[in-house]
């Protein structure tokens, strides 16, 4: 791809960068104003809509990944020879700020799924287990990295386009069955908030000691 003097490593910190801008939006403007509209939108719903951005995130990738097959002058094997310019490959002839929705739709989608997951697992567990319930979601990301190692090998041209394409589809399936798995957990929100108040409220009398009454004082 043509960089036109932006450095490759500038396009991964739209990730960070959409991450920061849009979770002040979405907590300060979007999430209130679903609120005085009477708008459920609780913590399973968003991490599926999570899924589904990121499965679109991937869809605006295989887009892109056919454009950059599309475009001379190597079309499908953009590292030839053709491209050397001054011994260095510069791709195909498409510009490298065409990938930036697709980091900002990443960094969407982590703000749905990865921080309402947090939230949740956070929030639902009682106090004793807090720690444990956050080390398990955390050790997801374990799984994500190895299925990451897993797909390198289709990491090459031109089957990196197939390869975004089944992100894709499998992103959007796992978003269609964590909602029908986990849907009516939404209806039990209030119910499972109080697990914290509850755990909390017989910690608290259990450390609180009886007063001793008027006839022992008088004793």
């Amino acid at each position: 791809m043509e960089g036109h003097g932006i450095p490759n490593d500038l396009m991964q910190n739209f990730d960070p960068i959409s991450i920061i801008v849009f979770i002040p939006i979405l907590d300060r403007l979007v999430y209130p104003i679903l609120q005085r509209l009477h708008i459920p939108f609780r913590p399973i719903s968003r991490i599926t809509l999570g899924f589904i951005v990121a499965s679109l995130a991937m869809m605006y990738a295989a887009i892109v990944q056919h454009l950059i097959y599309s475009a001379g002058p190597c079309y499908e094997h953009p590292l030839c020879d053709l491209s050397i310019v001054d011994g260095v490959a510069l791709g195909n002839h498409v510009h490298i700020g065409i990938q930036t929705p697709a980091y900002v739709f990443i960094g969407v989608s982590e703000i749905f799924a990865s921080v309402s997951g947090l939230e949740y697992a956070y929030t639902k567990a009682p106090p004793s287990m807090k720690s444990f319930v956050q080390a398990m979601y955390l050790l997801t990301n374990a799984f994500g990295s190895a299925l990451g190692e897993a797909l390198l090998p289709a990491a090459y041209d031109p089957a990196i386009l197939w390869m975004f394409a089944g992100l894709c589809i499998a992103s959007f399936c796992c978003g269609i069955i964590f909602w029908l798995t986990f849907r009516k957990l939404n209806d039990r929100e209030e119910a499972m908030n109080a697990l914290d108040i509850t755990d909390s409220d017989e910690d608290m009398d259990e450390k609180v000691e009886p007063v001793p009454g008027k006839e022992n004082q008088r004793a």
